[in-house]
């Protein structure tokens, strides 16, 4: 115990007494792009990070069930865990106390809420004790934590990413031009889906006639992209590895897909693991696409589903 308040008596002296992070909400996969494909989004939460004598974590009332969120207390200890033991791999990590400021990510609904618990960690305790770990570090440790990038790399760098995982932890993350144009639309069900249960649920073998179907739509992603082009992006927005097994659970996953279609967007893949859904849409289109599909939710029945429009986030993780 002395070497623990030790060390954070040293750190209170040379660094910061608290700091502010920001992580955004993620959308993964995008469809054919499983494990691949990731997109930061403009909805936020937002954490404060204080030295402590004991590790709290601090949910606002209007958020009860984050206050007995075990999953995501441990995502954000386990990640700062991490973080300590590759700095100073002899020295226990010094308490902190996280107080969760802002809480837009919604649990459990295919945004990264996970992820952004495990980044905001990382980019807290790197700044708080200013351990200087550069962010290819922080990158390598988050894949660690989550076992695949695509979820928090975008939370960490922003934009949309395509990410490939390699040998020895290494990963590679390669940032592509969201265009200006296409607008992102979240259907938001009240409904939750665990993202451990849904890739159990998934098959363990797939027919290789699919995997090249999905190989084809992901090339298209890319090149949709670097093209800016829509016709080619309704092409690619279509997969067989994960959608048709999770869109069985969703309600009404075809009703919306086809007013989002009927009100001229580019495609609707499911967002993570979901139940949440994610549209693609020009922004011309994005007024029209959202009072359809605000519409098929109040024909399904589900008054308290959410239809938002955000922005695609580019900066990822900050300290404020």
């Amino acid at each position: 115990m002395p070497e623990q308040f030790d060390t954070l008596n040293t750190l209170k002296t040379r660094g910061h007494k608290s700091v502010t992070v920001q992580a955004p909400a993620t959308s993964a996969n995008l469809g054919p792009g499983f494990d691949t494909l990731g997109l930061a989004l403009q909805v936020y939460n937002r954490f404060k990070f204080s030295w402590a004598q004991h590790d709290a974590l601090i949910a606002p009332p209007t958020h009860p069930e984050l206050q007995t969120d075990a999953p995501a207390q441990l995502d954000l200890y386990r990640a700062m865990d991490l973080l300590w033991h590759h700095a100073h791999p002899n020295q226990p990590r010094p308490r902190v106390c996280v107080e969760l400021l802002q809480a837009d990510i919604p649990l459990a609904r295919g945004m990264g809420s996970s992820a952004s618990a495990v980044v905001a960690g990382l980019v807290g305790l790197n700044a708080l004790a200013q351990l200087d770990a550069a962010l290819p570090t922080l990158g390598q440790l988050a894949t660690q934590i989550e076992g695949h990038p695509d979820n928090v790399l975008p939370a960490l760098y922003g934009g949309l990413q395509f990410c490939a995982s390699g040998v020895s932890q290494a990963f590679q993350a390669i940032k592509l031009d969201w265009p200006s144009h296409w607008q992102p639309v979240l259907v938001i069900p009240a409904s939750k889906t665990a993202t451990k249960e849904a890739r159990s649920a998934l098959p363990k073998t797939i027919p290789i006639e699919d995997a090249v179907f999905n190989l084809q739509r992901t090339g298209l992603w890319v090149l949709a992209i670097q093209q800016q082009n829509g016709d080619l992006l309704r092409w690619a927005l279509h997969d067989k590895l994960h959608e048709p097994t999770r869109s069985q659970w969703i309600t009404g996953f075809t009703d919306y897909q086809q007013a989002a279609l009927s009100a001229g967007a580019y495609g609707l893949v499911i967002s993570g693991s979901g139940p949440t859904l994610l549209v693609i849409t020009p922004a011309a289109q994005s007024a029209s696409v959202q009072a359809q599909l605000s519409q098929c939710a109040q024909g399904l029945g589900q008054h308290t589903t959410q239809i938002i429009a955000p922005a695609v986030d580019t900066t990822g993780a900050q300290v404020l």
